[in-house]
């Protein structure tokens, strides 16, 4: 297994169906202000997952160590879904048990490990409460963990998780939050701020999914239209889809900052994985429950058979 925090470097990797490519810009208008990027990125991959985590500082004058409070959050994630894989594997739990163990108690684990890692770097005033120093390094945070038995994503503030499926319709997880108001945004530096993270859980074989999107609000603001933004996210499959993963990852550092020039001016990062639909079929199938599997491969059959016959017409079936 390894991890790692990105700081701005693109990656580029493949496990299984999967293809991932994650970057991260300075904003325009942090460039021009000379002040570093406050959005932080980082991935973790074994044999058998994938973890993605995407961190936004809020970059205040309330929060001036808010760059070091996205990159917590970042390996905070890491670590904590990294435990929770290797956690289920030992248990074998089944996949409803495991649902509701990553809703109910997953950001719990994940707001704490970020405190900790907040609360061990503080060195100011003793006399403060862990709450007011923890504003300082106030951030948001979206993840994503890719098995092949399930997919699961967090969101906490603002920020966009959404997923392209296989006939390029774009689907949103998780509705808008209605505290994201301006700039105004839920925070990791909250109280009870776990209760605020949201969790979706997609078994695999219920979802067609075929490209996953995490991005720092600097990239969706850089749209006039939220419809603009669903369709870079199409773009992106087609992209993908056309001239693989690879052609992407070598054009997104120009992409991107082309789009925080013309656009919101803010840090972008964003991080991409594409299901390969070639490997795609294989996986599903040994990943499938049994019920499932005997049901699904009638219904293969039977189209299979129908194709032949009308491809293929014997002289008996022209009679």
């Amino acid at each position: 297994m390894s991890g790692e925090l990105l700081n701005g470097e693109a990656s580029l990797y493949e496990l299984g169906d999967w293809q991932v490519t994650c970057q991260s810009v300075t904003g325009a208008a942090h460039q021009r202000q000379q002040r570093e990027c406050q959005d932080a990125i980082g991935e973790t991959k074994s044999s058998e997952y994938i973890v993605l985590a995407v961190a936004d500082g809020h970059g205040s004058p309330r929060s001036p160590h808010s760059a070091l409070g996205a990159q917590f959050a970042v390996a905070a994630a890491i670590q904590v879904l990294g435990e929770f894989h290797r956690q289920s594997r030992e248990s074998e739990k089944t996949l409803s048990a495991l649902k509701q163990y990553a809703e109910n108690d997953l950001p719990r684990y994940i707001v704490r490990k970020w405190q900790q890692r907040v609360d061990e770097h503080h060195s100011g005033d003793e006399n403060q409460t862990p709450e007011k120093w923890r504003v300082l390094y106030g951030s948001t945070l979206l993840a994503a963990m890719l098995t092949p038995e399930y997919l699961l994503f967090f969101q906490l503030g603002d920020g966009d998780v959404v997923y392209v499926d296989r006939d390029g319709e774009v689907h949103e997880p998780f509705s808008r939050d209605p505290h994201l108001l301006g700039d105004q945004t839920t925070s990791l530096c909250m109280p009870n701020a776990w209760k605020e993270m949201s969790v979706a859980f997609l078994p695999r074989w219920r979802e067609a999914v075929r490209l996953i999107l995490l991005a720092t609000d600097g990239f969706s603001n850089s749209f006039s239209q939220r419809s603009g933004f669903l369709q870079a996210a199409k773009d992106f499959y087609r992209l993908a889809r056309k001239h693989g993963l690879t052609h992407v990852a070598s054009q997104l550092e120009d992409w991107l900052n082309e789009i925080t020039c013309h656009g919101s001016g803010d840090d972008v990062s964003l991080c991409l994985a594409y299901c390969d639909e070639r490997k795609l079929n294989r996986s599903i199938v040994r990943h499938t429950p049994r019920w499932r599997r005997k049901r699904r491969s009638k219904k293969i059959a039977v189209r299979r058979g129908n194709k032949r016959l009308f491809r293929n017409p014997s002289k008996r079936d022209l009679v």
